[in-house]
């Protein structure tokens, strides 16, 4: 089986317009687990310490705006070194995002917004942009593109030869427009012609399967996750849902706010989620009270999920809540805050580390599941008509046994 772990945490991004603007912006944001703060003060720097050197920075522009034949405005060339000052501590994750961005930011986490309604990464293995998922009733899934098609080209121009942000911007466009996206598909090439449009992404979804099995995937914590996962909650124990299969697998992270309630429904009291500084202190604690829902319940994990996802499912298996079926996750234990600019900007850099109910820290290392089940490659390359079938699915099929044993184990009520 191939690992495709480093093409999904490279870059996910959403294809979408802000409906407030023509403007798209690729957010690599929706992997991670961000945490908001209140707006702080910068921090002087202490003394004996090394600041930056500024005459050295406006020299370097000087020389960029008055020879370079690729030199831009002072706008971009402040862009791009807030940019740069961010990831020059190796925080992969950090971000400066400029008032438009982050306004555009919070409409993709809202899930409301104007495009086609699908989530790309690169496939290492071949350089490709593939679509990763395809949000229900979206532009995208009305035209008829799956996960697992790779983007090809983009009104008739080679994108195969572009950037990532190269490519969005020929994807991005106003409501009503249409783009035509060729796409491969196995061997096959096909053409796409989709009308952009509102999209909102619902990030919970559920069914009630045979047996009494309730089914609830989250795609990630931002957005309605908390609000529809309530419903879910609600709908399936009116069902007399006998057991339910927690789908987290191919789950990015998201807000801290989405995910501590969610894991306060499943858990029972005791902390949820703690975030220690980088000298090791205790800067945000949550915890979980006496009430949860008690319903036998398993766990999907893959090498997709990660931060937010890891630390629910990481925090179920500490309280022994469920059992955790898939394979081991992505590893990301790092949690992002946002600090407000005074140009209305902001900035989001790695601020803490987060542990576990059971004080654990999945970063580098990720959550080991309970049962160990790989994922054929032939449900990744008919992801819509293969997922969660049990006769492809290894894993559903296995979290299908073990909440059947849950359930046989459970006391009479």
């Amino acid at each position: 089986m191939v690992k495709r772990k480093s093409a999904v945490i490279a870059c996910v991004l959403v294809f979408f317009v802000a409906a407030a603007c023509t403007a798209m912006v690729a957010i690599p944001g929706t992997v991670f687990f961000l945490n908001i703060y209140q707006k702080r003060s910068p921090v002087a720097v202490e003394d004996g310490a090394q600041d930056l050197d500024y005459d050295l920075l406006a020299e370097i522009s000087s020389y960029v705006q008055s020879y370079s034949i690729w030199a831009g405005d002072a706008d971009i060339l402040t862009r791009n070194a807030a940019q740069g000052i961010a990831y020059a501590d190796n925080d992969v994750y950090a971000q400066y995002y400029t008032p438009e961005d982050y306004a555009e930011l919070q409409q993709q986490q809202e899930g409301n917004y104007v495009g086609i309604g699908v989530s790309v990464s690169t496939d290492t293995t071949d350089g490709l942009v593939v679509v990763r998922d395809v949000y229900d009733d979206s532009p995208a899934a009305q035209a008829g593109i799956q996960v697992g098609d790779k983007i090809l080209s983009v009104d008739a121009v080679d994108v195969t030869v572009l950037t990532m942000d190269e490519l969005v911007d020929l994807v991005r466009g106003e409501a009503g427009t249409q783009v035509t996206l060729g796409l491969l598909r196995g061997a096959d090439e096909v053409s796409v012609t989709v009308t952009r449009n509102e999209v909102i992404q619902h990030r919970t979804l559920w069914a009630m399967k045979d047996d009494g099995i309730g089914y609830i995937r989250i795609t990630e914590f931002n957005g309605n996750a908390y609000t529809l996962f309530v419903q879910a909650v609600q709908e399936l124990t009116a069902q007399n849902a006998r057991g339910i299969i927690l789908d987290l697998r191919n789950n990015p992270g998201g807000m801290q706010d989405i995910v501590v309630p969610i894991a306060d429904i499943l858990l029972p009291k005791g902390p949820v989620l703690s975030l220690v500084d980088r000298d090791g202190n205790l800067v945000d604690e949550d915890t979980s009270d006496s009430n949860y829902w008690g319903i036998p319940l398993v766990v999907l994990v893959n090498e997709y999920t990660a931060s937010a996802a890891e630390l629910l499912s990481g925090s179920i298996q500490d309280y022994e809540m469920g059992t955790i079926v898939g394979v081991t996750t992505y590893g990301k234990g790092v949690a992002q805050s946002f600090y407000p600019l005074s140009n209305g900007g902001v900035l989001k850099i790695t601020a803490t580390k987060y542990l576990t109910g059971g004080g654990h820290c999945p970063q580098d290392v990720g959550i080991t599941p309970d049962i160990e089940v790989e994922l054929p490659d032939e449900v990744y390359e008919d992801y819509t008509n293969r997922f969660c079938n049990p006769d492809y699915d290894a894993q559903y099929a296995a979290a299908l046994g073990e909440l059947a044993r849950l359930i046989d184990a459970a006391p009479a009520a």
